[in-house]
């Protein structure tokens, strides 16, 4: 009865933490998405490097270009050619929130107050973060981004954009952008801390 009894709890745990225990395979993560991933991380540096201390905006731009041209071929690939992971889930949005700190540190150079935004993103992240990381811990599994997530992401790299390279006159606009990138930010926030909550709570 007790061995009967440890079979079926041990039954249980896989049941309960299917991602946790190796289903992460070589095969999950060396895929053409992950490396698109991969490349956007890396021209991170490229785009700080040409915007900051080349002040070459131009090909700054034209860098920028590339990072989202290849953001939107990752989800495309991974989703026709059945490439999504949960390596993939973690990596694809890393590169995203990467690029857009390194894009508002290229604002904080001429707007200072882009800062704020900075700080608010971080809050946002690892609130988000540690939400998931709990919910992950006690359902097992991985979640990929949201719709809303991708509307967050998707506005906040055109507006961050728009800052970087309108005039530097032009502030009124720029003070439009930052109070919608924020409220884009806290709504986001917010949806997936609800989210998470309603998956932590599930047994």
């Amino acid at each position: 009865m007790k061995s009967k009894a440890n079979t079926e709890n041990n039954g249980n745990q896989k049941e309960k933490y299917p991602v946790i225990k190796g289903r992460t395979k070589s095969k999950d993560v060396f895929t053409l998405p992950n490396a698109l991933s991969v490349i956007r991380i890396l021209l991170i540096p490229v785009i700080i490097y040409l915007y900051i201390w080349r002040q070459n905006y131009l090909f700054a731009a034209c860098i920028l270009a590339v990072s989202y041209a290849s953001d939107v071929a990752d989800g495309i690939i991974a989703r026709k050619f059945n490439m999504v992971s949960d390596f993939g889930k973690l990596l694809d949005p890393l590169a995203d929130k990467l690029t857009q700190a390194s894009m508002l540190i290229c604002i904080a150079v001429t707007r200072s107050y882009a800062w704020i935004l900075f700080a608010l993103l971080a809050i946002k992240e690892i609130a988000t973060a540690l939400s998931g990381f709990f919910a992950v811990r006690r359902t097992g599994v991985v979640s990929g981004a949201k719709w809303y997530g991708k509307v967050c992401t998707v506005a906040l790299n055109a507006m961050f954009a728009l800052l970087m390279f309108i005039p530097l006159h032009s502030e009124a606009i720029a003070h439009v952008l930052l109070w919608i990138c924020a409220g884009f930010m806290v709504a986001s926030a917010v949806a997936y801390l609800l989210f998470f909550t309603k998956n932590y709570d599930k047994k």
